[in-house]
């Protein structure tokens, strides 16, 4: 039996001119984990979890200096965020598998449009490629990496034309 203790967790932006500080997310819970920047460092992403199987993926806005949770807690993990800061992919699991399995999720970055990727890939750490077309990933039972095509998998390119909300 493992046993996790909660404590406040935090984030600050550290200014090296002024050694100023400004906290820009503070929670009690397990961990702040994961942390992942657009391109142009406009945004970063970051999952937080308040105890086993209930994280929630949070993102900080450097242009706002403001932190929201995008995805509520649940039994979620490895977001990462698209280059242009726009979308963000993470892993969900299946309460109804017997395995715990984790499907492939993306959701805009304003929290809106979460929709599990057509074709229920099992998938663990998935990267964006640089141009936000691919999704490299590991595949069920570590038997290897693979490539998601997005406009192959959603029938368009959701680099140009958005995400597919239902």
């Amino acid at each position: 039996m493992t046993f996790r203790h909660s404590c406040n967790n935090a984030l600050y932006l550290h200014n090296t001119k002024t050694n100023a500080e400004t906290n820009i997310f503070s929670e009690t819970g397990v961990i702040v984990s994961r942390f992942l920047w657009s391109s142009d460092g406009s945004k970063l992403v970051f999952l937080f979890e308040k105890s086993l199987r209930k994280r929630g993926i949070y993102i900080f806005d450097s242009n706002t200096k403001r932190t929201i949770q995008v995805i509520p807690d649940g039994d979620i993990r490895n977001p990462s965020l698209s280059p242009d800061g726009k979308m963000i992919s993470y892993t969900k699991s299946d309460p109804d598998s017997f395995m715990l399995n984790d499907y492939l999720h993306i959701i805009k970055s304003d929290g809106s449009c979460d929709v599990e990727v057509p074709g229920r890939f099992v998938v663990f750490s998935p990267v964006w490629s640089p141009d936000g077309k691919q999704i490299a990933y590991i595949g069920q039972n570590d038997q290897g990496i693979y490539l998601l095509d997005l406009a192959g998998a959603f029938g368009e390119d959701i680099v140009e034309k958005g995400l597919p909300c239902p």
